[in-house]
Parts: C-alpha cells; structure tokens; sequence
C-alpha cells in the first residue's frame, strides 16, 4: 500500500484550547467525557460544545 498524505485533515489527540486562554472557563467532572467549557470573550456568554482547535480571540494566560 502506498503513502497516503491528507490535507487540512481532522486533528486527533490535540488538548482544549480554551483551557489555557484566559476567557476560557473550563469544568471538568470525574469521567473524561465531563468537561463543560464557557467562553467569556463573547457577549453573552457561550458554551463550547466541541474542542477548539484555532480561535482567533485566544489569549494564552500563561504569557505575561
């Protein structure tokens, strides 16, 4: 079988990213499914029902 190169294809095993911007309210429960993410950059307030991968308001809180 030959290689197989995919383009702008679906990204597997990334992290949330709303869990280290700073307008992004992220609980999580005792299962792995359990996670309730909130945006705070946004009027009013939305709930994020997928994992984000590109946002163009992101703020990483760990910068100074």
């Amino acid at each position: 079988m030959g290689k197989l190169n995919v383009k702008n294809g679906t990204p597997v095993g990334n992290t949330h990213l709303c869990k280290s911007c700073m307008m992004g309210q992220c609980i999580t429960g005792y299962r792995e499914s359990d996670l309730l993410v909130i945006c705070n950059n946004t009027s009013p307030n939305i709930v994020v029902p997928f994992t984000v991968y590109e946002c163009s308001e992101y703020s990483d809180k760990h910068k100074p």
